[in-house]
């Protein structure tokens, strides 16, 4: 069972990943547009964060990202 602290630290653990993402993906793609950092902010799940990262890192545009980026929130 999960207490208070449990779940806070999650939190930040998510919302630290979603940080990184956004930075990598700036830097590989350029400007994100508002409906790929909506998708991400919707994103709960630590895992699929640190694959969407790797992700990130290696797309070559926002289309390909896309593509990945779709593929999880399906």
């Amino acid at each position: 069972m999960y207490d208070i602290f449990d779940i806070a630290v999650e939190k930040g653990r998510e919302q630290q990943a979603r940080e990184l993402l956004m930075a990598v993906l700036s830097q590989s793609v350029g400007d994100v547009p508002p409906s790929i950092i909506d998708s991400i902010n919707q994103i709960s799940k630590w895992d699929v964060l640190s694959n969407l990262h790797h992700y990130a890192l290696h797309c070559k545009d926002i289309n390909q990202f896309q593509q990945s980026l779709d593929q999880v929130m399906a």
